[in-house]
């Protein structure tokens, strides 16, 4: 299975690492990130030319999101990409995320894990040139994750010191 790296960097990997060619590239890293914040729910076509395309006219971003979409299912699996309710929806049996893994953790409780899966800041020296639009919606998601992430920490420093765990608490 693929997994999107979106936590501390910006990468999709498979078994054999970090996977290269039309899914490395930028506008598809995009995509896949904004399926997997939306997940599960999806995201609409029109959303996505917005945040990907915003200054350009609409037909032509329309059909660069064809056309992105084609190649990334091509590249990834026709499951990878699938359209639900006019919504795109990231497949869960093609692609995971380490944001899903952040969120599992956080609604199971697990701390110690939700702590462990956050390497490092949300799409971290990622970029987007030429849309301020997604780089509006990027600094946000770095922001709420930013901030659950620390909220975790600060639990689990009082949780350690209420314990007398010192060493939880640095």
């Amino acid at each position: 299975m693929r997994t999107m790296k979106l936590l501390g960097g910006a990468r999709l990997e498979d078994e054999s690492g970090i996977v290269t060619g039309p899914a490395s590239h930028r506008h598809t890293l995009a995509l896949l990130a904004l399926l997997a914040v939306a997940r599960p729910s999806g995201i609409s076509r029109g959303k996505l030319v917005g945040y990907l395309w915003p200054e350009v006219p609409e037909q032509t971003a329309r059909n660069r999101l064809s056309t992105l979409l084609h190649r990334a299912r091509r590249t990834l699996g026709k499951d990878a990409i699938r359209s639900v309710k006019g919504e795109l929806v990231l497949g869960s049996d093609a692609i995971d995320s380490d944001l899903q893994t952040f969120r599992t953790a956080l609604d199971r409780g697990d701390l110690e894990a939700a702590a462990a899966s956050c390497p490092g800041p949300f799409m971290d020296g990622f970029f987007l040139e030429g849309s301020t639009a997604f780089d509006q919606w990027l600094e946000a998601t770095r922001d709420e994750v930013r901030r659950r992430h620390r909220e975790v920490l600060e639990q689990l420093a009082e949780a350690g010191a209420a314990g007398g765990e010192w060493d939880k608490v640095a």
